[in-house]
Order: structure tokens, then C-alpha cells, then sequence
């Protein structure tokens, strides 16, 4: 099992969302395997919560529309 992150846009501790690209490896039944994603995040009371998932795009600005 292993997390690749590919790409982080914002989510620093001044920031109220964030955008992180991974890649999940992981086992599955039937062998390894991954999963690619791209997460939208918003902070409140000083936690973070994941929101949804958005696509893997190259143009993270077309996903927040």
C-alpha cells in the first residue's frame, strides 16, 4: 500500500479549501491495484473535511464551476 500525492493546490493554514491529486495503491481481491483522485477540501473550526471528489483534470479551476 502506498499514497502518491501528485499535486497540492492551496491548503495551507491561512486557507478554508484545498485541492489534492493522489494516487492510492492498494490490494484488492483480485490483486494490487489504484485509485487516482483528485479531492476538494474545506477547513471548519480548524479541521479539515473532505468535500467530493473532482475530475483529474489538468485545469483544476474548471472543477470548482
Amino acid at each position: 500500500m502506498k499514497l502518491e500525492i501528485l499535486d497540492v493546490v492551496a491548503g495551507g493554514i491561512e486557507d478554508s479549501t484545498g485541492i489534492v491529486e493522489f494516487i492510492a495503491y492498494y490490494d484488492g481481491i483480485e490483486g494490487s491495484d489504484s485509485m487516482h483522485e483528485r479531492s476538494f477540501f474545506s477547513k471548519r473550526a480548524g479541521r479539515w473535511f473532505y468535500e467530493k471528489a473532482l475530475d483529474v483534470n489538468p485545469n483544476p479551476a474548471a472543477n470548482l464551476q
